[in-house]
């Protein structure tokens, strides 16, 4: 087994992978969400938020749209709330050039609002304001086509090394990398301390069995 010099792991470029993520706006600011997208309730006047970019260990970019529901949809925050509407909106931001996959440039900020059922999700919402959805088993791929082909590659950084939530339908693929490289380091850890439990349970069965031998042993 070969260690590295703790100066070198310390400086190690962060893994990098470049995705869809999910955001929520919560008391004026942009948040990562606790739930996914499937599971959070969505209530009246929520603000959803989907960004496209370079997301690592070291972070990643929220939606540059920062605003208010009455200021993304003043129409519908004017209309007259009910039981049996729930009023939305969902910021779509592609993000920036320097960060498209080679060949693409992304499209301009859009923000859908929507009159959803009472009790729909997140995910009901990204339904209904997405002009297209390509999926990858639980990853988001692409929100209206962008980007074309690519489904959350990682682009940079060495192995990830962190575990996290990330989507399922939520556009962020942190359930996929993240949890592959949180297996992968089960796996390591399970390695080198499986040997040595299975030694010592070795030693303890020998040590039984001469034990045993010994009580069992005719006396004269």
């Amino acid at each position: 087994m070969v260690c590295l010099p703790a100066a070198t792991a310390a400086t190690a470029a962060p893994a990098q992978f470049r995705y869809w993520s999910y955001w929520i706006l919560q008391d004026g600011d942009w948040a990562l969400p606790q739930l996914a997208p499937e599971e959070r309730r969505l209530s009246d006047m929520d603000v959803d938020g989907w960004h496209f970019g370079v997301w690592g260990d070291d972070g990643g970019q929220a939606p540059r749209a920062l605003a208010n529901f009455a200021s993304l949809c003043p129409a519908l925050a004017a209309a007259t709330p009910t039981t049996t509407v729930t009023r939305v909106a969902v910021v779509i931001d592609p993000g920036v050039g320097t960060d498209a996959p080679t060949g693409e440039q992304p499209g301009p900020i859009r923000t859908a609002c929507l009159s959803l059922p009472a009790k729909a999700t997140s995910a009901d919402a990204l339904k209904a304001a997405a002009r297209s959805l390509r999926k990858d088993a639980t990853v988001l791929c692409a929100i209206d086509g962008y980007p074309r082909t690519e489904c959350a590659p990682q682009i940079g950084g060495a192995t990830p090394s962190f575990t996290g939530a990330l989507p399922d339908d939520s556009g962020s693929p942190a359930a996929s990398p993240s949890a592959s490289g949180g297996e992968s380091a089960q796996r390591s850890r399970w390695a080198k301390v499986s040997p040595v439990l299975l030694g010592a349970l070795g030693s303890l069965l020998l040590l039984g069995g001469a034990v045993l031998a010994f009580l069992q042993r005719p006396r004269r």
